[in-house]
């Protein structure tokens, strides 16, 4: 699809995700953001996973826009 997903169905894909958040900028264009809180003491591969959960972001987020229903009706 090329519409920009609704507000709606942005609230949807943040309900069906744990690490991923989006959002609809004053525009109307979607947005997602991983957080992490990383310290000097975290190892290398606590940053790998942290890596490897951002590239899940996008991956999910990017199934999402291709098809924002389909997505939410088989999202957990």
């Amino acid at each position: 699809g090329s519409a920009a997903p609704t507000l709606a169905q942005i609230n949807g894909f943040n309900q069906s995700s744990i690490t991923c958040k989006a959002w609809q900028d004053k525009g109307g264009k979607p947005h997602v953001m991983y957080s992490a809180m990383v310290t000097s003491a975290d190892t290398r591969d606590e940053m790998q996973l942290h890596v490897g959960a951002w590239q899940g972001c996008l991956a999910s987020f990017g199934e999402f826009l291709m098809d924002p229903p389909g997505y939410l009706a088989s999202a957990p």
